[in-house]
Formats: structure tokens, C-alpha cells, sequence
């Protein structure tokens, strides 16, 4: 789906919204870097590795959803704002987005809080490692793809994050009991 499509289907949030718009909405997705095995059914991409554990889609048609999803979510029905938590701005404000999908969120909260230091992990390799004229693009955010949540080891230390945020998973965490005891450690 080319750029003006996806703003077509966004279009209600540049007219309704009192903030403008973050960068994140001129994401191409068409540049980022697939790492990961795929398979083809029915004419969408999946993940091969994670055929059992993620459901959803992994191609353009399923990112551009994600993106949409996000921009209806946190800036029609939370009026801009990326989470209703009290944070400061402050140097070392340490951020972990979990199942960062299309790493739009971490993207766009980094331009909220540019001190702070941000780690997005996901199973899917899907944030931009190219700007829309096909340079290295450097957000300000550590994403890590492959992270599988249903192992004991994300890769992340016990206890070093000032603020989690976990959102939009429905579908993709076989236990959630087991998952939030992960998250909260």
C-alpha cells in the first residue's frame, strides 16, 4: 500500500486530532530489512519460525493495519497521549516496549522523551531500517526482533525499566499469567 493510501485510511485522525502528526505515520515499510524465514499462504506473509505462537500476517497489508491500529488507538481515543502514566523527562528514564509490532510506539515516544533510553523487543523484525529515500534511519530506540516470549530469557535484565509497556498482543501470548510474571520481574 503506497504512502497516500495509507494516509486515505488514516485520514480522520489528521483531521481529528489536536496534535500533528508524529514522523512515525510516514513510515515505508517497504524498507525494513526482513531477517526472519517467511512463508506464503493465501497470499499473505507469515512468520516461519513463529507459525505457532504469532497468527497475524507479517507483510506491507499487516503493517500498514498495525500503524492505522496505533494512530486510532493512542491518538483518536487517548487524545495523543502514548500511555496515562505520570513520567518525567529526565535523562536515563529507562522504557521497554513489549511486542513493539511495527516499533511505531517506541518511535514515537522517543520523540516525546528523547532522553529517554528505549528497548522495544518483538518476535517479528518489522520496524524501518531505511528512511522513505533509502538511507540507514537511526530512531534512538533498541530494537531487538526474535525475542520469544514464551521462553524464560528475553535477553533483559531483572528490574531495569522504569516503565513497561505491553499493548495490542491479543492473539500473539499462549499464558498470559506466565507473561506478566516475565514482565514484571
Amino acid at each position: 500500500m503506497c504512502f497516500l493510501s495509507r494516509l486515505a485510511i488514516c485520514g480522520r485522525l489528521l483531521t481529528t486530532t489536536s496534535r500533528s502528526v508524529p514522523v512515525s505515520i510516514l513510515l515505508n515499510h517497504a524498507t525494513q530489512t526482513a531477517t526472519q524465514p517467511r512463508f506464503l499462504e493465501n497470499g499473505r506473509e507469515y512468520y516461519a519460525n513463529w507459525a505457532n505462537t504469532y497468527p497475524y500476517p507479517c507483510d506491507d497489508v499487516e503493517n500498514d493495519r498495525l500503524d492505522c491500529q496505533h494512530h486510532a488507538w493512542y491518538h483518536i481515543a487517548l487524545g495523543g497521549r502514548y500511555h496515562l502514566a505520570t513520567l518525567r523527562n529526565v535523562p536515563g528514564l529507562r522504557i521497554l516496549d513489549v511486542g513493539y509490532g511495527t516499533g511505531i510506539w517506541a518511535m514515537d515516544v522517543k520523540n516525546e522523551y528523547p532522553n529517554a533510553i528505549i528497548t522495544a523487543i518483538d518476535i517479528g523484525d518489522a520496524q524501518p531500517a531505511m528512511n522513505r529515500e533509502g538511507q540507514p534511519v537511526d530512531y534512538g530506540v533498541d530494537f531487538r526482533s526474535g525475542v520469544d516470549f514464551t521462553l524464560d530469557d528475553w535477553g533483559l535484565q531483572d528490574g531495569t525499566f522504569d516503565f513497561i509497556h505491553c499493548a495490542m498482543l491479543c492473539g500473539s501470548v499462549p499464558d498470559w499469567q506466565i507473561f506478566v510474571s516475565r514482565v514484571t520481574r
